[in-house]
């Protein structure tokens, strides 16, 4: 019974279905009841109207419990109990599992599985309840208002629920963990725990002479310890079909009892007995199975998180003082992973001997003192490689609060180290580039004086500090003249020598804290920072003469002369209005012959 049945047939398909397997069912449970006439040790049905609604899809549920209400009947009538007792035992079984879904809905089981033990509980709790209600059902409806016969289907039903539910449930969950590639199973070793339980309930129930019930739970318990609920499942079902059998064809220790009613009810309690042991055991198997394998999952994805980060954890045992590592710390020291775990002082020497005095400092602290321990450092590996790890633990504390041991993580952050010296490198090359061009772009490159946006940003700045503190403020705007013929005649190379001939005349002539900058071709700024305009007239007087001057101390040079305009700075007078008012010094001063320094 799979879902993919219910999927491929219609609703009536599904109802023909259901209503078969519920009938043949319960033909087989009323075969091997032997002679006790109305009397069942387990009804099978029972558990496969559990497992036919769970498995089924939704749209085909009605059709589902109306073939289990027919197969029902047909079963009934057969038993010539009476057609109203027939149909009410028939509504009975059908209201059952709905029953039981229902009240383990509401015990707050979601997905009926067998794998906690809580869900087992509660699972069990509602197919009693059902078990129960329904045998109410069925006395009131089938007439058989007895003590006698409420505790026969309340026996039969529950017994029939908690073994074939579990066991066509279980067997359809595996099959489709197993499709998925989820699990894998066992076969043979499946098949020689099923036949060995076989083969010792066929010893046990063939004979009716030694009580050796004890024994079948032997086999059934091997079972669920080797395959967990799948195999107590079919390791009890085939206690159940051999119990049947027994009954059926009047042999095995369950004879040995005075009546045939006794033997059913006997073999019902006796089977209800091995599903209280087995069911919880094998839920329990069944969720430490699963937190194993969760917890394995887990260990394996922190390996992997581990390997790929590099990070590797150790644990030292202060009162040993022994050493724990995981194989990541093997790889990071560059050592064979699996390989006994270095003393503490054969780890203390991988550390760069300008560390080791501080990690073991930092260690023996957080010994005796507790708390945490964190440092970067720099070992040594097996094959002489230097790296680099950062290092962070913590103290575990006994019961008296005493320092036991430490843990802590290891990473080995080498690659991040290069990254970031890198980028340290690259930042320097950054700034020296930036300085360098920063100095081009302020810098003349024929005279080494400063460029135009140099000298008229320190002009701009001479005049917020003279505006702020009134101090004098001069400027200069001069200019070689005839500058053009020279070039003409001398050439640009006689050129060039004139202008930095005249850059360091002039700076010469200059105080060290006065600036001059090219704002032309042959045109220069010079900034004369608090000086009154007395002295600034005889500065400029200074350079206009050892200009005028220099060809004695450089015959190559042609005859140079130069004209200058001088500006004084007054209040509320922005950068560009003193430096226009110098410069039309300067053109006065050629206006009226060269050679000369005016004042604006």
């Amino acid at each position: 019974m799979t879902r993919g049945i219910f999927y491929r047939y219609s609703g009536l398909s599904a109802f023909a279905l259901m209503a078969a397997i519920y009938a043949v069912a319960g033909f087989l449970a009323i075969a091997f009841s032997g002679d006790a006439v109305g009397v069942v040790s387990i009804w099978p049905g029972s558990g496969v109207a559990i497992a036919a609604l769970v498995i089924a899809p939704q749209r085909l549920a009605g059709w589902v419990l109306a073939g289990i209400a027919v197969g029902s009947a047909a079963c009934n009538l057969s038993i010539e109990i009476g057609w109203r007792a027939a149909l009410g035992f028939s509504l009975a079984n059908a209201l059952e599992p709905v029953i039981a879904l229902r009240v383990a809905r509401l015990l707050g089981v979601s997905h009926i599985h067998f794998e906690r033990p809580r869900a087992v509980a509660l699972i069990a709790i509602s197919c009693m309840v059902s078990a129960a209600v329904s045998a109410v059902i069925a006395a009131i409806l089938g007439g058989g208002w007895t003590l006698a016969f409420l505790c026969s289907w309340f026996l039969t039903a529950s017994l029939g629920q908690l073994i074939f539910a579990p066991l066509i449930l279980t067997v359809y969950q595996e099959h489709e963990r197993i499709r998925r590639g989820e699990r894998t199973l066992d076969y043979r070793s499946l098949a020689l725990c099923l036949g060995a339980a076989a083969a010792i309930c066929a010893a046990v129930f063939v004979q009716s002479s030694l009580p050796l019930l004890f024994l079948p739970i032997l086999p059934v318990l091997h079972a669920t310890y080797r395959h967990g609920i799948l195999g107590g499942a079919l390791a009890v079902g085939i206690v159940a079909v051999s119990s049947s059998l027994s009954i059926a064809f009047d042999t095995g220790p369950f004879h040995l009892l005075d009546s045939e009613v006794n033997t059913v009810f006997f073999a019902g309690v006796y089977l209800l007995t091995m599903l209280t042991a087995v069911l919880p055991l094998a839920a329990t198997l069944a969720a430490g199975r699963t937190i194993f394998e969760e917890i394995t999952l887990q260990k394996r994805y922190f390996e992997l998180a581990s390997q790929a980060a590099r990070i590797g954890h150790w644990r030292i045992a202060i009162e040993t003082n022994s050493l724990t590592w995981s194989d990541a710390m093997f790889r990071i020291h560059g050592w064979i992973p699996g390989s006994v775990a270095p003393s503490f002082a054969t780890w203390i020497e991988t550390y760069h001997r300008e560390d080791r005095t501080r990690v073991t400092r930092l260690l023996e602290d957080c010994a005796m003192l507790g708390g945490e321990v964190a440092f970067d450092a720099r070992i040594e590996t097996a094959s002489g490689e230097t790296r680099h790890v950062e290092c962070r633990g913590s103290a575990e504390y006994d019961q008296n609060g005493e320092v036991r041991a430490i843990f802590g993580i290891l990473q080995d952050v080498t690659e991040r180290v290069g990254i970031q010296h890198e980028l340290e490198q690259a930042r320097v090359r950054a700034e020296r580039e930036a300085r360098n061009a920063r100095q081009l772009a302020e810098t003349d490159p024929l005279t080494g004086i400063a460029s135009r946006r140099r000298i008229m940003t320190l002009l701009e700045q001479a005049t917020k500090r003279a505006v702020a503190d009134g101090t004098d403020l001069t400027i200069a705007v001069m200019a070689i003249d005839h500058f053009k013929t020279i070039n003409d005649r001398f050439g640009h190379a006689t050129g060039d020598d004139v202008l930095r001939a005249v850059v360091q005349e002039a700076a010469e002539a200059m105080h060290p804290a006065d600036a001059i900058g090219r704002i032309g071709g042959e045109e220069f700024l010079l900034v004369l920072d608090d000086i009154a305009i007395d002295e600034a007239e005889a500065i400029a007087e200074r350079i206009r003469e050892r200009i005028h001057a220099m060809t004695r101390e450089h015959p190559e040079l042609p005859e140079v002369t130069v004209s200058i305009g001088l500006a004084v700075h007054r209040a509320s007078m922005q950068p560009g209005d003193l430096f226009r008012i110098a410069d039309a010094a300067l053109y006065a001063a050629k206006r009226e012959g060269r050679n000369m320094m005016r004042v604006a």
